[in-house]
């Protein structure tokens, strides 16, 4: 007989469930029971017999009551002996000795070993040693060549400030062994010399000539203020009046001194890890190459005229604004109308993301906003831009205890309250959640100005594609296009709603398809047929048989009704190849941009909207018959609902007294942007009775009306069908479809489509 240990209670009552246990018999101890004679309860030490023949002894705790229920529902037998108990009977297993724990603990370590001298070896055959050497030596290079760089910006900057300072050449090269500054030549410093006393020449002999050959408007300048009632002296007029004169000599200094900016930017950009500089020709960009929002283009030349013009604010006492907040939805150019900004104005520009302040430890996102004002001061003037600021700048009180976010922000608003009138330090930012950013920040004297970048209008549409179908590309060559200006005009009414950024999306993805075709020149095709990639998605594997029909059959009557009725857009393009966005066809219709714009819809505009999302339904059932209609128009089924609800429920669109000129609902806002329209408590079961029996009446009465439309222009209905199913490319454009209703519709439903729509317009 096999004798085994359980010395855990957990493998007792494992067994006993498993249903191996046979019969537990419990020692019977006479020292222990002599009080218990009665009633002897299951604990103590037992021996278990197992229905194989094998023994073990084990322990049962006090006062548990698991093993004898376990015992009482596996039908295991329990049994008392008399036995003396031994301290071997419930001893557990004695553990491993000293020397095997040792060897256990050590083991794991010894494979580990062993597993990374295999991997060191392996990758030294394959090759991973000479590929870390080679990128060793890459970092080596580039940091020598770093290194070669900040001694030669050093070196122009240190020289260059020497010659402008007045030093001759000798002086120069002294101060520059004095520094321990190498690399120069006397050339070198000669030619700066030269040109800072040039320089100068020219700055001064310009100014002369503007003072001795301009008396006459000196005086006429003169005149003009003190009509103005403003109290300036002659001199001072004089000297306004030089300033003005000299803006171009300013800027052409400007131009020579360029080469100093870019290298004191270079300097600021090593300080500061996460902020993008703009700083060479390639980053510069200006408000040519800004198109669609002109005014936000006007009103950010005010901004300009700040850095270039500042003695003409000052003069009246105006304070230079300490912020411009740009707000809009997103993809509409704030970022490149900040950019812009910075290039018109010629000043250093410091670019970064409001989410790289945000770190997980208190004070490190306070200390960034510090470094980067102090950068700023250094580089002034100078213009900073925060994008994205509401990932910083939103409302504190949020979070318990330090909160590093809020942190940042009381660093970022106590900084922009630390600009001085001359700092010649601007704040930009950019947001596309206005509502949600702390009420500090935006007040005045923070942000003074906040400017907001809409979507592109009609014309504004046309010259984004305009410069992006034109835009210059690597080689300095401008890209080609072949359009008019009515298609230009044509486009624009298609991509209404479109942003900038999804504009020059959709020429990107035009020049890619002109680049398939094998041309450089973009035309007009290559752009429609980019927006329907827009619209509707890349194309998917077309359906064959009944499926390809029934679809035929709803996307046809969607479109024959859609275009008699005059109140509907007209259709743009009816499609039944399965598309990513539509994989169930899709008919488009050309958008009304002023209605989508101020969402007011008429009621005559809805009660037709209604009729054509029922089209597909009724066509289905005059196909196929009432028992065969299926569940592909369950989407717009749930549209006309809402269609009836907004007549009905949110519009007061209907003519039963129960509801009159009142909403039976209100709106609740749900979220930060969405409204939910919600039925209010006060109205009774009467009231919401009869808008029930309305909502139905309406839908029962139009799904009538257009079932007997499509009875009506059956001719129509089945020539659009089979132009679906037999084309080739299986759609139809709304040109098509138009001369196919033209053609085969019923002659009352045309006639009163071209009345009815006469007078709509």
């Amino acid at each position: 007989m096999e004798v085994i240990v359980l010395p855990w209670y957990a493998e007792l009552l494992k067994e006993i469930r498993l249903g191996n246990v046979k019969k537990v018999a419990f020692f019977d101890n006479d020292d222990v029971m002599e009080d218990r004679k009665e009633f002897q309860p299951v604990e103590g030490p037992c021996l278990v017999i197992f229905h194989d023949d094998r023994v073990a002894h084990s322990y049962v705790p006090r006062y548990d009551f698991r093993i004898p229920y376990a015992m009482e529902t596996h039908g295991v037998e329990a049994d008392r002996i008399a036995a003396p108990i031994t301290q071997d009977m419930i001893q557990p297993v004695k553990p491993a000795g000293a020397f095997t724990r040792n060897v256990l603990n050590v083991v794991p370590f010894l494979a580990l070993g062993l597993a990374y001298a295999a991997t060191q070896y392996a990758a030294q055959l394959k090759g991973d040693r000479e590929d870390r050497q080679r990128i060793k030596d890459a970092d080596i290079r580039k940091e020598k060549e770093l290194k070669a760089q900040r001694e030669a910006d050093d070196r122009a900057l240190e020289a260059r400030k020497l010659a402008s300072m007045g030093y001759g050449v000798e002086e120069i090269i002294e101060e520059l062994m004095r520094i321990n500054l190498t690399g120069w030549s006397r050339e070198y410093v000669e030619k700066l010399v030269a040109e800072e006393s040039a320089r100068r020449d020219a700055a001064a002999g310009r100014t002369e000539h503007i003072y001795n050959t301009n008396e006459a408007a000196q005086r006429e300048a003169l005149k003009q203020g003190k009509a103005e009632g403003e109290e300036m002296n002659e001199m001072e007029a004089a000297q306004d009046f030089g300033r003005l004169r000299t803006v171009k000599v300013q800027q052409a200094v400007a131009k020579e001194e360029e080469e100093e900016m870019r290298v004191r930017m270079r300097q600021a950009q090593r300080k500061m890890k996460g902020v993008k500089l703009q700083y060479t020709d390639a980053d510069r960009v200006t408000f040519d190459d800004v198109a669609g929002v002109p005014g936000a283009k006007v009103e950010l030349m005010e901004v300009v005229d700040f850095f270039l013009k500042p003695q003409k604010f000052r003069r009246s006492g105006a304070k230079i604004p300490r912020g411009v907040l740009l707000c809009g939805p997103p993809g509409t150019g704030k970022t490149l109308l900040a950019r812009a900004v910075a290039g018109e104005a010629g000043v250093a520009f410091l670019s970064l993301n409001a989410s790289e302040f945000v770190e997980m430890f208190v004070g490190v996102g306070a200390s960034r906003v510090r470094d980067l004002f102090a950068q700023a001061r250094s580089l002034a003037p100078a213009i900073i831009f925060v994008d994205e600021i509401d990932a910083v700048g939103r409302i504190r009180g949020g979070a318990q205890g330090n909160d590093e976010r809020d942190q940042t922000l009381n660093q970022l608003l106590s900084e922009m309250d630390g600009f001085s009138n001359t700092a010649q330090v601007i704040v930009m930012a950019a947001s596309n959640r206005k509502d949600v950013l702390d009420p500090a920040l935006i007040r005045p004297g923070r942000f003074d100005r906040i400017i907001h970048v809409g979507a592109p209008d009609f014309e504004g549409r046309i010259e984004v594609l305009k410069v992006h179908l034109g835009k210059r590309l690597s080689n300095g060559e401008r890209r080609q296009y072949d359009l008019s200006e009515e298609e230009f005009h044509d486009l624009s009414f298609q991509f209404q709603r479109f942003s900038g950024a999804m504009l020059a999306n959709l020429v990107n993805t035009a020049v890619i398809m002109a680049g398939q075709d094998g041309r450089t020149v973009i035309r007009y095709h290559d752009l429609t047929r980019a927006l329907e990639e827009e619209r509707l998605g890349p194309r998917r594997q077309p359906y064959s048989g009944e499926r390809q029909k029934r679809l035929a059959v709803q996307e046809a009557a969607t479109a024959l009704v859609c275009t008699l009725m005059p109140a509907i857009e007209p259709v743009s393009m009816v499609t039944i190849v399965p598309r990513e966005k539509y994989p169930l066809g899709q008919t488009v219709l050309k958008v009304n941009e002023q209605r989508e714009r101020t969402h007011m819809f008429s009621r005559r505009y809805l009660e037709e909207q209604l009729m054509t999302v029922l089209a597909g339904r009724a066509g289905e059932e005059i196909i196929y018959g009432g028992d065969e209609v299926s569940t592909i128009n369950q989407r717009r089924l749930v549209m006309a609902r809402r269609i009836v609800s907004k007549l009905v429920v949110s519009g007061a669109m209907t003519d039963i007294a129960e509801v009159g000129p009142r909403t039976i609902s209100a709106p609740v806002r749900q979220g930060s942007r969405g409204l939910k329209q919600i039925i209010m408590n006060r109205m009774s079961y009467d009231t919401l009775h009869a808008v029930d029996v309305e909502m139905d009446r309406l839908l029962n009465d139009t799904y009538a009306d257009v079932k007997a439309m499509l009875e009506r222009n059956m001719e129509a209905y089945n020539a659009l069908i089979a132009s679906l199913t037999t084309g080739d490319d299986q759609t139809l454009s709304g040109e098509q479809v138009r001369e196919i209703v033209e053609q085969h519709g019923c002659k009352e439903d045309l006639d009163r489509r071209t009345l009815e729509r006469a007078a709509f317009l």
